[in-house]
């Protein structure tokens, strides 16, 4: 089922459509949705047929960048209000978050409905915390790796080998800074200039030597995989994996709750977009931590290799817990987090012309 989701997903990214919505996994678990405004194009139909499993076609009353533009929009006109915006899940509308610090949030909600352009669903409150090895990864770099920040106590985690032209990096999340960055118990990986990085898609670039491969396992693993050479973002709810830095592989069963979402940071940072990713869990056990930022989201194909949905951004306040699950980094004690957000891979890299570094 995800995995038709997923190639749904890529087949709408690479034949981009104006009147598209998005592609989601039925709540049952027995079918894949595909939200469209009008008639699909038989390219889409025809492909959709194709699949092992089957695809469901719907009506969608605005299409995915009709509902990202009004998202965007909410965002940039009601800033330290509304938190998060993007698509509802049916194409509907749109999904927002509010700040903890509106004092009335149900009139806050009515005045938004009675001004919007779209149809308006409250989702609950959202302060969204950026999360400022693996233990000691070496030349040449890999993504999920633990790296710290030369001359503060700020550590962040690898996103991925990527080039541009001749040029090869390392990826971290925007909000971990420039300067030059150590591997957490081994050298140096490399220098993160001011500016190289977009802010809106929390992402930077640290010049170095990469390798096409991604760590996975707990804190100290010594097993990484090949990377797949496109990224695609997640469809809702199928099951990824954040890589993560400081506290190993998620294994929660973590799935993406909602997507192509607009946010606003606990540091007032506008980011996106993105996706939400919640833990399947009601035990007191948070998968990821800070230390983690900046540490790929990712999804296993058929052969073991890691295709990158995204990048971890922060962890939604709320939602933390003392529990931390087992296989972090010692020294890394929490809060860790049972939601939490990450940029959508495709529209990161693409903002700074960069290629996934891959071995296929």
């Amino acid at each position: 089922m995800e995995t038709a989701a997923q190639a749904l997903m890529a087949l709408l990214e690479e034949n981009p459509s104006a009147s598209r919505g998005g592609v989601a996994v039925a709540e049952d678990r027995k079918s894949v949705v595909v939200y469209w405004k009008g008639d699909p194009p038989a390219s889409v139909k025809s492909f959709a047929a194709g699949q092992p499993v089957p695809v469901v076609f719907r009506g969608a009353a605005y299409s995915q960048a009709e509902l990202m533009a009004a998202a965007w929009s909410l965002l940039e006109e009601n800033k330290g209000v509304v938190t998060s915006a993007g698509p509802s899940s049916d194409y509907s509308g749109v999904a927002i978050g509010l700040s903890s610090k509106v004092p009335a949030p149900e009139a806050a909600v009515a005045a938004l409905k009675a001004h919007a352009a779209v149809p308006i669903e409250f989702i609950g409150i959202e302060d969204i915390k950026p999360l400022a090895s693996r233990n000691a990864d070496r030349y040449p770099w890999y993504g999920g790796g633990l790296m710290h920040l030369y001359g503060t106590h700020i550590a962040c985690g690898s996103g991925a080998g990527v080039y541009a032209g001749p040029n090869i990096y390392l990826t971290t999340a925007e909000h971990c800074g420039a300067g030059t960055w150590y591997g957490y118990n081994s050298g140096e990986v490399g220098v993160a200039s001011a500016s190289q990085r977009n802010v809106l898609h929390d992402i930077r670039v640290i010049r170095t030597s990469s390798g096409a491969r991604i760590w996975t396992g707990d804190a100290y693993t010594e097993e990484s995989r090949q990377v797949l050479g496109t990224p695609v973002n997640p469809a809702p709810l199928v099951a990824v994996t954040v890589s993560g830095s400081a506290s190993g592989n998620t294994y929660q069963a973590p799935y993406v709750a909602l997507i192509n979402r607009y946010w606003y940071d606990t540091d007032g940072i506008r980011r996106g977009p993105g996706f939400r990713i919640e833990e399947d869990t009601e035990g007191n056990t948070g998968g990821v931590q800070e230390g983690d930022s900046g540490s790929p989201v990712v999804r296993s194909d058929r052969s073991g290799n890691f295709q990158v949905n995204g990048f971890l951004s922060g962890g939604l306040e709320g939602y933390e817990v003392v529990g931390c699950q087992l296989g972090r980094h010692i020294g890394f004690n929490g809060p860790c987090y049972q939601a939490y957000y990450a940029v959508n891979a495709v529209e990161a890299l693409s903002s700074m012309g960069l290629h996934l570094q891959t071995n296929f």
